[in-house]
């Protein structure tokens, strides 16, 4: 079962993003929006990780985030609710 997990926190602020790594699966993603655009920066999805991450760009811009790494994909918010609908579930992180 596949779960496109949404990141809406710093995890230079809270361990959402430590929790949301332990439970990765294979066949999940990862969502960065609002706040979690700046783990975009942060060592933890910096290291090697083979799951998709994506972030909202106009997110990122918001709070001066560059993906200098190339991490992540860039979507913009009106394309997230299509990639609602390529995994079985959707968790938030909050």
């Amino acid at each position: 079962m596949s779960t496109l997990h949404l990141m809406r926190t710093s995890a230079y602020q809270q361990n959402d993003l430590t929790q949301c790594l332990d439970l990765l699966q294979a066949n999940d993603a990862i969502v960065l929006l609002d706040d979690g655009c700046y783990n975009l920066s942060h060592h933890l999805l910096t290291a090697n990780i083979s799951n998709p991450i994506y972030h909202i760009n106009e997110h990122a811009i918001a709070r001066a985030m560059l993906d200098q790494k190339k991490i992540s994909q860039a979507i913009t918010l009106a394309e997230l609710p299509a990639l609602f609908f390529t995994f079985d579930k959707v968790i938030t992180w909050q």
